[in-house]
């Protein structure tokens, strides 16, 4: 009976061995294989391997059929192999700006890469032997930070459309809206990443509908080393990049040269810029600085205004950009965490008066209303400016010995900020006498 199972498992894989592994694997590689015919060739081939391993299973030893599993192996791995590299490839030259979740645009080949390696994997685990480790290091080479996808999408590849790419090829350099400094910084970056598809063509619309597209493919991939079970480190760092990069861009930050961040009128930079500007720590006349500086012409031009104007924030409140919720919260948190940082060092680092603190309660509950979300709501601005609003608590406290009483109804201030910063803080107070306060 043995024998006569042998007979027939081995016959049926000569079957595939014969008219697949011989006419479509076995090839001298020169040229670009049919992927299709390819793809099914190794689907066969995954099947045939799975009969071979379950009859070794069950007879406890094979026989001929060990050997011929080993050789169908060995055929299997080269030409999986050979399989991703060129379906990759392809994935890659063929990308377009894609919906590759509910809303959220991406870079096709970031969704298409993930399939592919999700089927050799899983083929690969039919096949058994080694074949399951080489194409999963495969595809870890492919993932990792010097592979091909994320090169890919440094590149701008698939962030814009290609009938886009070649219009604005044609039309040439246009005006750019940015300034003399801008604009040259875009063409040096461009310059570095190799065209990265000619950036500088595009508006500033079409750039941040280029950046969404880049971070909402930085988060694919990073979902899809997660379902591979490979290491996603690089795509988190990747990802993490992304993001800084296009709220640098749109946002501003330490980071953005000065000029350039006049130029674009940063939000950002408008703020910071407030808060140097004004001085918050007067005593004598606070009225007369209460007066100049609580007006809505202050808070349109410094406050409201530059947030309501920024293409970015704006996008991201409408829910119009990165398509999942889950992407446009890491996005919006980043918007959110600079304001917040900003704007609690701003208010922190210099000498405060009771008028002045009125006045930053004021700014801060201005800031926080223009910055609020239909979909993320009061809440997430507010957890952001958790410690923005204790510090502004503390500032306003009537007399700065009412700390003790204040801190024993509510021990959220020390929570948040600790002793240290609590005592600096309250020094800042311009009307702080030296006693002794211990937070």
């Amino acid at each position: 009976l043995e024998a006569e199972a042998g007979k027939v498992t081995k016959a049926v894989v000569g079957w595939f061995f014969k008219d697949v592994v011989k006419n479509v694997v076995e090839d001298d590689g020169a040229s670009p294989p049919n992927l299709a015919l390819l793809d099914d060739a190794l689907d066969e081939i995954s099947f045939a391997a799975n009969i071979l391993v379950r009859y070794c299973n069950f007879v406890g030893k094979g026989g001929g059929a060990t050997a011929q599993l080993e050789q169908l192996r060995q055929a299997y791995e080269k030409a999986e192999v050979r399989l991703l590299s060129f379906a990759i490839a392809k994935a890659i030259d063929t990308s377009e700006p894609m919906e590759v979740e509910a809303g959220a645009q991406g870079p096709s080949f970031c969704d298409d890469a993930y399939a592919i390696c999700a089927k050799s994997m899983d083929r690969s685990r039919d096949v058994g032997g080694d074949a399951e480790g080489k194409v999963r290091a495969k595809v870890e080479e492919f993932y990792a930070p010097g592979g091909p996808i994320l090169g890919a999408l440094r590149k701008n590849t698939g962030c814009f459309p290609k009938a886009k790419k070649e219009e604005k090829a044609e039309e040439g350099k246009p005006q750019s809206t940015l300034g003399f400094f801008a604009s040259a910084l875009l063409e040096a970056v461009d310059d570095d990443i190799g065209g990265a598809g000619d950036v500088w063509r595009y508006s500033d619309e079409e750039r941040l509908e280029g950046s969404l597209r880049r971070i909402v493919g930085a988060w694919v991939c990073l979902k899809g080393c997660q379902g591979l079970g490979i290491d996603t480190s690089a795509w988190q760092g990747e990802l993490t990049k992304e993001i800084e990069d296009v709220l640098d861009a749109h946002v501003g930050g330490d980071k953005v040269a000065e000029f350039d961040a006049v130029e674009r009128r940063h939000p950002f930079h408008t703020l910071r810029t407030a808060l140097m500007k004004i001085n918050f720590g007067v005593k004598e006349g606070g009225g007369e600085l209460f007066k100049k500086y609580d007006s809505e012409e202050v808070l349109r031009e410094y406050f409201v205004g530059p947030i309501e104007g920024c293409a970015l924030i704006a996008a991201l409140q409408a829910g119009k950009c990165c398509g999942t919720e889950e992407v446009a919260r890491i996005v919006y948190g980043g918007v959110l965490r600079r304001f917040a940082e900003l704007f609690y060092v701003g208010s922190t680092a210099k000498k405060c008066g009771p008028w002045g603190a009125v006045l930053l309660a004021k700014y801060k509950r201005s800031l926080m209303t223009a910055l609020e979300t239909e979909w993320g709501g009061a809440a997430m601005v507010r957890e952001a400016f958790d410690r923005c609003t204790e510090a502004v608590s503390l500032l306003s406290l009537e007399r700065v010995q009412d700390y003790d009483l204040y801190y024993r109804r509510d021990g959220r201030a020390k929570e948040l900020l600790g002793g240290e910063e609590i005592l600096r803080i309250l020094k800042s107070r311009v009307d702080y006498d030296g006693e002794s306060i211990i937070p």
